[in-house]
């Protein structure tokens, strides 16, 4: 452990911080495969809502732990504690709905489960190939530089995160949806469907990185004091990772959705080969950014265009310049507001506290989201999603109208 740590540390702390952790990883391995059949059932939206509020509640009650009582262990306990409940709790709430799944006995063919041993694989390789990529960075920083930087790094990425994970969980929950849409054999309106979703993607992506970009320094320096801070050129191409990762959220659900897992099954390695090579040169050069700078380039080099020409070649049928087309086109249009909102928001983001943080973020999200009203609001694809919306709102109203009128025939 000191060959990737300069620091002084409690070895015996660090293996039992290991063992914790280590033993909420197998807890996920032994409750979370019934929750296939929620996706299956298309209500992945359910786990997306119960994840986020898991979430949300681990960092809660973590950050008033901190605040009160700081210690690593209760740190860790609380997220095992919160992340078991919730596996329990969805076990339940499966087997109470699905009870069938008791009594039923599955049959696999040959064929079938020649199939599925190929693309599970396949599938291990691409999860352990992103793991590697985006575990090794911390690796790399406390080697090359020190473990204090790690802890300052993790602070961003803690609240770069849960964003991360939240928008993620969302954009999942389609996955069973575009599974069955494919079954149908209808490439046009599939294709019509991704363009839909990455619209979405764009607006609430870019939204929340241009966003971030205005506050994320503020609110670190708000939340943990002024030594938190990083240089911008760091924070820059943290950011810039964020939204490529997130951007390739409609591309990947289609390639879950159509099973292509095989056919780019060696890419992972290709991008955690060279984000090793790229980060190590790089922190050596320049230091902490070229941490961030040669996983950026492993994304671009590889994961950057293999995934969409998967989907593109295999499910939509189509040349990949399409794809590229449409990419840069809507990264094109993010440019503005990004502009538009540092320039206002400079002289606010020098002032540390709790006002001119809540006054930079109401800009921010009045000028992105307006500016984006304006500019969508004949497309087709917001008129999409504007219709959905109104729908959704009329259902909670008759459900809402409909619950009253309950009540007042009870109370009668």
């Amino acid at each position: 452990m000191n060959t990737f740590i300069k620091n002084d540390i409690d070895i015996n702390d660090a293996r039992m911080f290991f063992l914790l952790l280590i033993i909420d990883t197998v807890i996920g391995y032994f409750l979370s495969y019934k929750l296939c059949i929620i996706n299956v059932a298309q209500e992945g939206y359910k786990i997306s809502i119960a994840a986020t509020l898991s979430k949300l509640m681990i960092s809660g009650l973590q950050y008033l732990m901190l605040e009160f009582f700081p210690s690593y262990y209760l740190y860790l306990l609380i997220q095992l504690t919160i992340n078991f409940i919730y596996l329990v709790l969805m076990n339940y709430y499966v087997n109470n709905k699905y009870n069938w799944l008791k009594t039923t006995n599955g049959v696999i063919n040959i064929e079938e489960k020649k199939l599925l041993t190929k693309n599970i694989k396949a599938l291990f390789l691409h999860k352990i190939g992103g793991v590697l990529v985006m575990g090794t960075d911390n690796i790399i920083i406390s080697y090359y530089i020190s473990l204090s930087i790690v802890g300052i790094i993790n602070s961003y990425f803690m609240v770069i995160g849960a964003l991360q994970t939240i928008i993620s969980s969302a954009i999942s929950g389609v996955t069973a949806s575009i599974g069955n849409l494919l079954t149908e054999g209808k490439t046009e309106n599939s294709y019509n469907v991704h363009k839909k979703l990455f619209f979405m993607s764009f607006w609430v992506v870019s939204f929340v990185t241009i966003s971030l970009s205005n506050t994320i320094l503020q609110f670190v320096q708000l939340w943990l004091g002024e030594d938190q801070k990083i240089d911008n050129f760091t924070l820059s191409i943290i950011l810039i990772n964020f939204y490529f990762i997130l951007m390739r959220g409609s591309v990947e659900r289609f390639k879950e959705g159509g099973g292509i897992y095989y056919q780019d099954r060696y890419a992972p390695l290709f991008e955690l080969t060279i984000n090793l090579l790229a980060s190590v040169t790089l922190v050596n050069i320049i230091g902490l950014p070229g941490v961030f700078i040669g996983t950026l380039l492993s994304n671009l080099l590889v994961i950057f265009w293999v995934k969409p020409k998967m989907v593109y070649k295999y499910v939509f049928n189509k040349k990949l310049s399409k794809y590229f087309l449409m990419y840069f086109k809507y990264l094109f249009i993010g440019i503005f507001p990004l502009i538009i909102t540092h320039i206002i928001t400079s002289s606010l983001k020098e002032i540390i506290n709790i006002y001119a943080f809540l006054a930079n973020c109401f800009i921010n999200v009045l000028i992105i989201n307006l500016f984006y009203l304006l500019l969508f609001r004949k497309s087709d694809e917001f008129l999409y999603f504007k219709k959905l919306t109104i729908e959704v709102l009329n259902r909670i109203k008759v459900f809402i109208c409909n619950k009253k009128t309950k009540i007042n025939l009870t109370i009668r």
